[in-house]
């Protein structure tokens, strides 16, 4: 849906980039939601829009409508 078939790993990558991130951004989420690859307990790995996490690496990011405070 508006871009062509990936070529690359590259190309494959720089997709789920634009596209979830025009997702997050319709919606809404953009400024709290995190792109995550998941697996579950059989090993199958997904792509994943997180909404909430408890990602280190996101600690003290807060979704702009709570006004940075829980």
């Amino acid at each position: 849906m508006g871009h062509p078939p990936a070529k690359t790993p590259e190309d494959s990558r720089d997709i789920l980039s634009l596209v979830s991130r025009n997702v997050m951004a319709t919606s809404g989420v953009l400024s709290y939601a995190r792109v995550r690859r998941m697996k579950t307990s059989k090993g199958k790995r997904f792509w994943c829009i997180a909404l909430a996490c408890d990602d280190p690496s996101a600690a003290g990011e807060y979704p702009r409508t709570t006004g940075g405070k829980l």
